[in-house]
């Protein structure tokens, strides 16, 4: 009795092995292919005129759109409102908190304390 012994590599069988000749072929068919398309773009790039560049453009005249839904809804946004708008909350949590209360972080003289399992502990100034 004959008993296959596995050893993790499937061996082809000779008839499932692609020629030379035919892997060759597909090559050159692709090299040709891929030429065509090279060729096919640049008759069509060569073909286009080129657009001549607009001078100096006019001012636009400041008059209100006729387009319907044109014309913006919302009011412009007040200075107070965009200059304290805050998304960071080291401060408190919310919006509001980092403008009224950033004013007590002392960052003068701002030092870094260098501790622990170090070779040389200290405290650097950052000025």
């Amino acid at each position: 009795m004959l008993i296959r012994k596995d050893d993790g590599f499937l061996h082809p069988v000779p008839s499932e092995i692609t020629p030379p000749q035919v892997y060759a072929q597909r090559r050159s068919f692709l090299t040709h292919l891929g030429a065509a398309g090279l060729l096919a773009s640049g008759a069509s790039a060569l073909a286009q005129t080129p657009v001549p560049r607009p001078g100096k453009l006019a001012p636009l005249d400041a008059k209100p759109s006729a387009l319907a839904g044109a014309q913006a809804t919302e009011n412009i946004t007040t200075y107070k409102s965009a200059s304290t708008y805050n998304n960071f909350y080291e401060f408190g949590t919310d919006k509001a908190d980092p403008a009224e209360n950033a004013h007590t972080l002392k960052t003068r003289p701002w030092t870094v304390e260098i501790e622990g399992l170090v070779k040389k502990p200290g405290t650097l100034s950052m000025e």
